[in-house]
């Protein structure tokens, strides 16, 4: 039996890592399918009538629990995507995929502002960036948008401050380190943006839905913004307002589904979709749909509960630790 080393890892590596290039710019529309075919026909993925089908190679037979665990989590959400509803051309969820979001963000914005005609404001506002290295609107940002990223954590500013450098000093980037709060939270964004934006993203684990209904200075296309998926519609539930609050990995943040809904009503925004596995959900502004979303009073139509496990990073979790404080349910 063949027995596998360093060398043949790093050669299973190597192409892994040019694959993913690829399929990065096959998705953010760099490379065209023509380009792409040879590439991915080499790589096992082929395309169907209605989707890509991919053939998994287990390099010289052997297959590790993190692999195991990767394609049940592939297998899991091929499965929730089998469900009849989702053939409805009016879902977001098919369309899912990452390239810097945490999730599967960045495939359903794409296919949002794809109906919108391409149309938006090409600039975005985003609090909550982390290093900047990973969220919902760094694809953007390749692709040659503006805005405004705003982050509280110096570690994570000083971070997006070396990797940044260039496009901040261009000005397609503004940044600044901020705790967000609903009182400020107008200031900041105004000494940068202002008026009509494409995209708008909250995550910032804690006053996200006071946060947003405090916002005046812009007017967004999208929003982006995290719910509280331990509240299934149509629970009204939101932490308490706490301009100080730090989340502690309990189930103590943000605000429900629902919640989020009504806010979002009062703005004028109707939910299109969440991803699948609870953690954002996605509205477009009401002058703006022309029958391209689905439009439902079910919340229960976009909810999806918290499925955290479906990705690497949340390896087993399926909710977040429970925590006593009460919040504000309505």
């Amino acid at each position: 039996m063949y027995k596998y080393d360093h060398i043949d890892q790093t050669l299973v590596d190597q192409r892994v890592a040019q694959f993913r290039d690829q399929v990065a710019r096959r998705l953010d529309g760099t490379l065209a399918e023509e380009e792409f075919r040879p590439l991915r026909l080499q790589n096992g993925l082929y395309h169907q009538r209605h989707a890509y089908m991919l053939r998994v190679a287990i390099p010289y037979g052997l297959f590790n629990s993190k692999q195991l665990r990767t394609m049940a989590c592939v297998a899991e959400i091929e499965r929730i995507l089998s469900h009849p509803r989702f053939r409805n051309p009016l879902r977001l969820e098919p369309f899912g995929y990452t390239c810097y979001s945490q999730h599967d963000e960045d495939g359903m914005l794409a296919e949002i502002l794809r109906r919108l005609d391409d149309k938006a404001p090409r600039t975005f506002v985003e609090f909550g960036v982390g290093d900047g290295l990973e969220n919902n609107t760094l694809l953007l940002l390749k692709q040659g948008w503006k805005g405004l990223w705003l982050e509280g954590s110096e570690a994570n500013a000083d971070t997006i401050r070396r990797s940044f450098t260039t496009v901040i000093a261009e000005g397609r980037l503004h940044f600044r380190q901020a705790l967000v709060t609903r009182d400020n939270i107008n200031d900041l964004i105004g000494s940068a943006i202002r008026d009509e934006i494409g995209v708008l993203s909250v995550d910032i684990d804690s006053n996200d839905l006071y946060v947003w209904e405090r916002i005046a200075v812009v007017s967004p296309c999208v929003v982006i913004i995290e719910y509280n998926a331990k509240y299934p519609p149509p629970m009204r539930w939101s932490i308490e307002y706490d301009p100080a609050h730090s989340w502690n990995s309990t189930d103590y943040m943000g605000a429900s589904l629902a919640a989020m809904a009504e806010v979002g009503e009062r703005k004028g925004y109707q939910l299109v979709g969440c991803n699948l596995n609870g953690t954002n959900a996605f509205f477009v502004r009401k002058d703006l749909l022309r029958d391209r979303f689905l439009v439902s009073q079910d919340l229960k139509e976009y909810y999806h509960p918290p499925r955290y496990y479906l990705f690497e990073s949340y390896a087993f979790i399926a909710g977040h630790v429970p925590d006593p404080r009460m919040g504000h349910c309505w």
